[in-house]
């Protein structure tokens, strides 16, 4: 019997930090976006990108003017990555579990609900003694509750250009109507949005019609995109919303062809108290990341 490559292959033990990073880069798509969410350097993000290809003798991302892409074999490895890193997640949790219990106070708004729906259901499996408590409330609520330390965690809608909190995913904020509406040719422009205090789709909407020198009235005003949305439906006034908060009764306006100006793109972020967290609000944090991102 043949030994002769044991050694070697004892040392072929992927690097779980620089595959992290790797998987980092590509869900924020530069260096120093990842950079910024691990809380490292750009040169140590740098580094360790250029060590995990020396390793693997494979370029994993290329840069051209679209900016980052993954190469064929790059991408097989962050599909490994992915995995890697959820067993080590299971690996942790396992060993956790016995000594996790307590209370975990999340908030979530209604219409990012769905989103987190597989969460849930394997949180409980991974950490039974821990209670899960979620609130729900508009996002400028909920990171005011979470700075007053009356939530943990919080999942959030923010501009797409926030720093706060881990980015789940980066949304469209599109322009919704009823089917042939008439309302966007209309002047002044008749809106449906949210109240000035709570409604971040609003800004973002008036300050893409204010670049374009667009006249606009907020014809309806309510905290609940329900309530809007029976105005919107019969042709009464448009609204900026993601793209799931279409019903069957609205449809995705072509921003261009209806004269609208183009809205920015949302984040979805899980932000934390600023206090220490507790060990059963990391966990959480780390189910969310793991079904979410």
């Amino acid at each position: 019997m043949s030994f002769k490559n044991t050694a070697g292959m004892r040392a072929r033990l992927a690097d779980l930090r620089a595959l992290q990073t790797l998987v980092v880069i590509v869900e924020e798509g530069s260096l120093q976006a990842a950079a910024e969410r691990l809380y490292y350097s750009h040169s140590t993000v740098s580094m360790q990108l250029r060590k995990l290809e020396t390793e693997l003798g494979h370029q994993l991302l290329h840069r051209d003017t679209r900016g980052l892409r993954l190469t064929a074999t790059g991408q097989r490895v962050v599909a490994y990555a992915r995995e890697m890193l959820h067993t080590n997640r299971r690996l942790w949790a396992a060993v956790d579990e016995p000594r996790l219990e307590g209370v975990v106070r999340i908030g979530v708004p209604v219409d990012l609900a769905p989103l987190l729906r597989r969460t849930w259901a394997r949180f409980a499996d991974l950490y039974p003694h821990v209670q899960v408590e979620v609130r729900s409330d508009l996002s400028p609520c909920l990171l005011k509750q979470l700075d007053d330390d009356r939530l943990d965690l919080a999942v959030v809608t923010l501009h797409g250009n926030a720093t706060r909190g881990d980015v789940l995913m980066r949304r469209p904020l599109l322009w919704v109507g009823s089917p042939g509406t008439w309302a966007p040719t209309r002047a002044p422009l008749p809106l449906a949005v949210g109240p000035p205090e709570t409604c971040v789709f609003r800004h973002a909407a008036l300050n893409a019609l204010d670049a374009v020198g667009r006249a606009y009235r907020i014809a309806y005003e309510s905290q609940a995109f329900g309530a809007l949305s029976s105005q919107i439906a019969v042709g009464l006034a448009v609204a900026p919303a993601l793209p799931d908060m279409a019903t069957p009764e609205l449809e995705i306006l072509a921003g261009s062809a209806a004269g609208l100006p183009a809205l920015p793109d949302m984040a979805i972020c899980l932000c934390r108290a600023p206090s220490a967290a507790s060990r059963q609000a990391q966990a959480l944090a780390d189910v969310v990341l793991e079904r979410v991102a």
